[in-house]
């Protein structure tokens, strides 16, 4: 259906992971010589030029994971430095009491994938009684589970705490006992500083330690719990194998141990970033930890306890002294007597590399360096794992940028996988994903089978990845695991309902077509998308740094219409296409560009390249007349400049409208579809109102963020037909306003939570997508009135919750009337989002209900004086109040 195409050659371009720079040059577009290509897909595509000549010459530079966090967190923390501690968990609190929208089923989030395209995995542990059931904790997705051993397009399915947290960074059975379960919560790249400080968002924040002891049906808090303003992370869990009540945990301030299953943790070697933990299965007094993490702990490196904790010794003998990194550790133990084989993925904390493999068979007192093959590239603070094969101490997987392995002790490790190898195109979900030799890049963890010694998974940036024979073959079993990591920019389309294009975090660029099996038609880092009103086959998508591509055939070819620009742009650079006249695009470095032909050219309609010296952070159009846009400046720096311009003769000349507005970075800009005088504003941050509006096209502006709570807002959504209704997409999920934004509701029913990076309303139509950073995309139809009746239609209208007394000192009742009986779940939640007690979970009776709670938890224990919410849920409603308990 191409109503046009460039003279251009067409040229097909791409990579398939943000780590972008292989080891060695390679033949760049052809497939895999091992293995033909499935029916509907095709091979990885070419890198953009100046990466190929980079690989051609063997250059090892650094990924994109640094630039991408840094990214991420600078946008959130601007203008200081650091985003404020307790920024998040204020929000949090704040949203709490805010009441949610009664949406009905026409109006409730439903995903629509990808559900083939695994998101960044960190952690994978299997049941310890059946081998096809795995569990795998996502970065930002949350827990997920898979009873048939991750095979399929439905293998995966998410499982939810009840408790705020999406970033799950490790998991452990009891041994021998599937019921009784652990997990670590929570990721952080340096000290203090969470690369985002959301918790599930690339790096974020965490809860501490989970239990279940019912296989993951419920979860509870152990004695290792904290709060999202306390800035804490797990790292990793190991278990003593001959007492099951000893758990270590490896966290950002040092290594805890518990000795009474989780009740009560003491801080046993409180040096800073412990990295990893194991233990001499055979005893468990026997204990080895790694510390060191980017130089942000004063004294890194191996430590052995050998009386259960109570000594520590920093180990030596052959080791790296100084800037000392990032280092997983394996153990391998004999069945009979002798030392057990150690080995460490040493990295260096200044070049970010892997040192090399080291290994010791005398309980570390010596350390050899058996090879000093990078496995990492320069991203070892980042994704560097190791595991030895439980049976035999001479297999080992190390894993990092690409899977290496050896089988004689570490002494040749040759790479058996490769990142670049992945399939693009319709790659079905829980198909092949690439050829036997692919792993998607940037590995987090490495898990043998307690059931198989033959088998083996990697988690990792693509998610789950598994071998069957030691690793020499590989397959990805990612099907129905809906945890990719979308980057503001999504696109839709007027003249194709089912038509999306969205940019993700390590893996590249797909499309949506009504199956939630996305096509994958770009590699890398995707950003903005763009797609031309007047033909949905000419599709615009953006690799890092503004560095821009056209496709003609909806995204099958494509071919560069602007260079990469690393000192112009930003990480992620704002374009927009425009929709009257289609053939306008307005795109972001140190001042506004333009293009009148769709792409072929570009120029600076005023003739400045250079606005104030910070890059564009992003851009407006009205959708009336592309004479009409807005543009902000902003960046991850802590000195970038916010400003705001205007222009309405198509960006020849423009007028300074920062006036009123605060200064944080710019995260959207949206005129109303028929009225370019109607036009919002959003921004990141914390500390200022984050919603503005305009009524004469961005003269002046009007406070618009009334009750939000005060976090980062990175877009805003204009209802087409409803005047004054709005939908903010925030850190802490969507809001709905009927008022101008003089009060807000939360808007998330069938959504979980989730960052939501952008909301899209397809032209013409109340269909509107978000798009999160962690979860994928979701769909909803917008309602068209304020909705009175649940989805279920009958438990009950307009659901009020009440407590009285509230404030109280002893007891308080909880209270609601139901229009009919219906299942109820009546909860009580600490301020840190913990349930500290479940007070009915049954029936709800028709009329008014009551449950008195005597301010105590599960355990019996007088609940602490502080605030706390009571979570009803009512049929397929949910609704909160905010208590107050005093002395």
């Amino acid at each position: 259906m191409s109503l046009g195409r460039s003279t251009a050659p067409l040229v097909v371009l791409g990579l398939t992971a943000a780590a972008l720079i292989p080891f060695a040059a390679r033949e760049f577009g052809r497939p895999s010589p091992k293995e033909a290509l499935p029916p509907g897909v095709r091979a990885e595509r070419t890198l953009p030029d100046e990466e190929r000549e980079a690989a051609r010459e063997g250059k090892a530079e650094e990924g994109h994971a640094m630039k991408a966090m840094e990214w991420w967190y600078g946008t959130r923390a601007f203008p200081h430095a650091n985003i404020p501690e307790a920024g998040y968990f204020q929000a949090w609190q704040a949203a709490q009491s805010l009441e949610p929208v009664a949406q009905s089923r026409g109006s409730s989030w439903e995903p629509i994938g990808p559900n083939n395209v695994g998101g960044r995995a960190l952690a994978l542990a299997i049941d310890p009684l059946d081998p096809n059931q795995l569990w795998c904790g996502s970065a930002s997705g949350g827990l997920w589970k898979s009873t048939n051993a991750g095979e399929g397009p439905t293998a995966w399915f998410r499982v939810e705490t009840g408790f705020p947290t999406l970033s799950v960074s490790s998991i452990i059975f009891e041994h021998g006992n599937r019921n009784v379960m652990y997990i670590g919560t929570g990721e952080m790249g340096r000290y203090g500083r969470g690369q985002v400080g959301t918790p599930g968002a690339r790096n974020g924040y965490g809860l501490g330690v989970l239990k279940s002891t019912d296989n993951g049906v419920s979860w509870n808090t152990t004695g290792l719990t904290w709060t999202f303003d306390q800035s804490r992370v797990v790292f990793a869990l190991t278990m003593d194998k001959l007492n099951h009540n000893i758990v270590w945990a490896a966290t950002s301030e040092g290594l805890y141990k518990t000795t009474d299953a989780g009740a009560t943790w003491s801080l046993s070697h409180p040096v800073l970033m412990a990295m990893d933990v194991v233990l001499d299965p055979r005893d468990g007094n026997k204990v080895w930890v790694s510390h060191g993490q980017l130089n942000t702990t004063p004294n890194p490196g191996i430590y052995r306890s050998t009386d259960g904790g109570a000594n520590w010794t920093l180990l030596a003998g052959g080791l790296p002294t100084t800037d000392f990194g990032r280092t997983p550790l394996s153990i391998y133990a004999p069945v009979g007597p002798g030392n057990p084989t150690l080995y460490a993925g040493v990295s260096n904390a200044s070049t970010r590399q892997v040192v090399g493999l080291y290994k010791s068979t005398n309980n570390g007192d010596t350390w050899t360096r058996v090879n000093s093959t990078n496995w990492a590239n320069s991203q070892a603070w980042y994704d560097n794992a190791i595991a030895v094969k439980p049976s035999d101490p001479n297999t080992i997987l190390c894993a990092g940028l690409d899977v290496y392995r050896s089988t004689n002790g570490g002494t040749n490790l040759p790479q058996v996988s490769n990142w670049w190898a992945g399939y693009e195109g319709d790659v079905p979900a829980g198909g092949p994903e690439g050829p036997s030799d692919y792993v998607h890049a940037d590995a987090h963890a490495v898990t043998w089978s307690p059931h198989n010694p033959t088998t083996v998974y990697v988690a990792c940036d693509g998610g789950v990845f598994k071998s069957t024979n030691n690793g020499t073959a590989w397959s990805g079993k990612n099907g129905g695991m809906q945890t990719t990591q979308f980057y503001q920019g999504l696109a839709v389309s007027g003249a194709i309902q089912d038509w999306v294009f969205g940019g993700l975090q390590d893996n590249g660029t797909v499309r949506y077509s009504g199956d939630p099996a996305w096509s994958k038609v770009f590699g890398g880092d995707g950003g903005y998308c763009g797609i031309a009103a007047d033909n949905p086959d000419l599709v615009f998508e953006e690799y890092v740094y503004l560095n821009m591509y056209r496709s003609w055939d909806g995204g099958s070819s494509w071919e560069e219409i602007h260079p990469l620009d690393s000192s112009q742009a930003n990480f992620i650079a704002p374009f927009v296409v425009a929709q009257n006249p289609p053939n306008v695009i307005y795109a972001g470095t140190l001042a506004v560009k333009k293009s009148t032909n769709s792409g072929d050219s570009f120029f600076f309609p005023d003739g400045n390249s250079n606005w104030n010296g910070t890059p564009m952070a992003t851009i407006g159009v009205a959708s009336t007349n592309a004479d009409t846009v807005i543009a902000a400046t902003g960046s991850s720096a802590t000195g970038a400049v916010f400003e705001l311009r205007r222009s309405t003769n198509g960006g020849t000349s423009w007028t300074n409208v920062t006036a009123g507005l605060p200064n944080l970075f710019c995260t959207d800009i949206s005129f109303h579809p028929s009225d370019s005088r109607n036009v919002w504003i959003t921004f990141s941050g914390y500390g200022n109102p984050h919603v503005f509006r305009s009524t004469d096209a961005g003269l002046t502006w009007i406070g618009a963020t009334g009750n939000l709570p005060d976090h980062p807002v990175q877009a805003v959504a204009l209802d087409p037909d409803l005047e004054g209704w709005a939908y903010a997409g925030t850190d802490l999920g969507v809001f709905r306003t009927t008022d101008n934004g003089a009060t807000w509701a939360v808007f998330t029913a069938g959504m979980p939570q989730a960052m939501v990076t952008d909301l899209q309303i397809n032209p013409g139509t109340r269909l509107m997508r978000a798009a999160t950073f962690g979860n994928g995309v979701y769909s909803v139809t917008l309602p068209t009135e304020v909705a009175a009746d649940v989805a279920d239609g009958s438990s009950l209208q307009r659901l009020t919750v009440q407590s009285a007394p509230n404030p109280f000192a002893r007891e308080t009742t909880i209270r609601f009337e139901a229009q009919g009986a219906a299942a109820v779940d009546v909860s009580i939640f600490d301020a840190a989002g913990r349930q500290i007690r479940a007070l009915h979970r049954g029936t709800a009776v028709a009329g008014p209900n009551a449950f008195p709670w005597d301010g105590r938890d599960d355990a019996g224990n007088p609940a602490p004086v502080g605030t706390y919410f009571a979570r009803v849920a009512l049929g397929s409603e949910v609704r909160t109040a905010k208590l107050v308990r005093t002395r």
